[in-house]
C-alpha cells in the first residue's frame, strides 16, 4: 500500500519540472507523494489558487501539504510565508509548510544564522529574498543570481535547463563567509549533488526542495532521516 506511513501533497507551479522528481527520489519506504498543479504562474494569484488545490488534496487523503513555490512565499516580506501557510491550513485542515517556511525551519534546526545564497532570480527577486531572510534574523553574506524573472515563462524554461553540475559550480563559487549555502528555487535541480557540494565547501548545503521534504516529514511525526541527501537529514532536532 502506498503512503502507509504518510501521504505528502504538493502544490506546485504548473511549469515546474523539478520538485516532483526530487520528492520521489527523497521519499523513503511508506511515504508517497501526490502533486497538484497551480493554474497560474502569476505570483500574486498563486496563493489564492492554491486554496482550492489544498482542499482537493485533503479530500484525496494527504497527511501534510507542501506549497512548493519559493518566490510567491517570500515576495511580500518576512511574514509572507506564514500568511500563505495559515490560509492553506484553513483551506485544508492539514499541517502545511511552504518553500520559504521550510528554509527557515531547516536553518533553525541546524542552528544557522548566516548564509550564502545561490538562486536563478533577477534583481527584483534578489531584493525581496534579501528582505525576507534578513527580516527573519539571518545574515546574508553572499548572494549569486542568474538574472531570471520568477514569473516569466521563457525565463522559467531556462531554469528548467539548469543541471546539477551547474548548480554545484555556483555553490562552490558562492561559498564565502556564511555558515551554510542556500540553493533557492524549486525548479533548480540539485538533490543528487548535495553530498558532493557539502564535501567540497565544508558546510551544510540546503536546497529548497530538500528543506520542504524534510519539513513535511517532521510535520507528520517522522524524524526526517533520509541518508545520503545532506547534513539537514542528519542534523539536530
Amino acid at each position: 500500500m502506498y503512503g502507509w506511513r504518510a501521504k505528502v501533497g504538493i502544490i506546485c507551479p504548473k511549469d515546474n519540472m523539478v520538485v516532483e522528481p526530487e520528492f520521489y527520489e527523497l521519499a523513503p519506504d511508506g511515504i508517497s507523494v501526490h502533486a497538484s498543479r497551480l493554474s497560474t504562474v502569476d505570483l500574486d494569484e498563486m496563493p489564492t489558487a492554491a486554496e482550492e488545490d489544498a482542499s482537493v488534496l485533503n479530500d484525496m487523503g494527504a497527511d501534510v501539504l507542501v506549497y512548493a513555490c519559493n518566490a510567491s512565499s517570500f515576495k511580500d516580506g518576512p511574514d509572507s510565508h506564514a500568511q500563505i501557510r495559515d490560509r492553506l491550513r484553513s483551506a485544508s485542515s492539514l499541517p502545511v509548510t511552504t518553500a520559504s517556511t521550510a528554509i527557515l525551519e531547516a536553518l533553525k534546526n541546524l542552528n544557522i544564522s548566516s548564509v550564502d545564497v545561490v538562486t536563478p532570480y533577477g534583481d527584483e527577486e534578489l531584493d525581496q529574498l534579501q528582505t525576507f531572510l534578513t527580516g527573519n534574523g539571518l545574515t546574508v553574506e553572499n548572494m549569486r543570481g542568474l538574472g531570471l524573472a520568477a514569473d516569466e515563462v521563457e525565463d522559467l524554461a531556462r531554469v528548467n535547463e539548469e543541471t546539477a553540475r551547474d548548480t554545484y559550480r555556483r555553490v562552490s563559487d558562492a561559498s564565502d563567509e556564511g555558515e551554510a549555502v542556500l540553493v533557492i528555487s524549486t525548479n533548480l535541480a540539485s538533490i543528487g549533488s548535495i553530498a558532493a557540494m557539502e564535501a567540497d565547501v565544508g558546510k551544510p548545503v540546503i536546497t529548497v526542495n530538500q528543506a520542504m521534504f524534510w519539513h513535511a516529514l517532521r510535520l507528520v511525526g517522522s524524524n526526517g532521516a533520509v541518508p545520503g541527501y545532506g547534513l539537514l537529514f542528519q542534523g539536530p532536532c
